[in-house]
């Protein structure tokens, strides 16, 4: 019977590695996945801000979006998409660099820096800057909830 005991032990113990294995590989496959979405999702966001398509970005930003570090004040989604649309700015194409995601369930953060080039009132400007943005998966899409621009020296 002692015997039969460690066996039953260690199959019991097998099956549980075994499943805690499993889950692991499920849960950064989910991790990967989500955060390919993301990177999709924030490269569009790019595209739309330089291209001014505020329609576009209604569906990218959620209606709580915020954006702070950018002024004294936090932007609110409604001002950010005023802003965007803005006849009197122009941005370059944004090239994202450093870019680090990490995903946290149904939130993924989002690191890097960027340039932001243009001119304002016929005005050139270049801003380096590095940014974290903060998405959640909101019925079933993902939206940026939050964003932060720090200017780099």
């Amino acid at each position: 019977m002692h015997k039969a005991m460690k066996v039953l032990v260690s199959v019991c113990l097998l099956l549980f590695v075994s499943s805690a294995c499993v889950r692991t590989t499920s849960s950064g496959s989910q991790d990967t996945q989500s955060t390919q979405a993301v990177e999709k999702l924030e490269d569009a966001w790019m595209q739309d801000l330089v291209s001014k398509d505020t329609a576009a970005l209604s569906k990218i930003l959620a209606p709580e979006f915020t954006l702070s570090g950018s002024s004294e004040e936090r932007e609110t989604r409604e001002q950010y998409l005023q802003t965007s649309a803005m006849p009197t700015r122009n941005l370059q194409p944004l090239k994202l660099e450093d870019r680090q995601f990490k995903a946290y369930g149904q939130t993924v953060v989002s690191t890097g820096k960027t340039e932001y080039a243009g001119t304002w009132k016929d005005n050139a400007f270049r801003l380096p800057v590095r940014y974290t943005n903060v998405y959640a998966r909101l019925n079933g899409t993902w939206q940026v909830v939050s964003a932060h621009l720090s200017i780099r020296r």
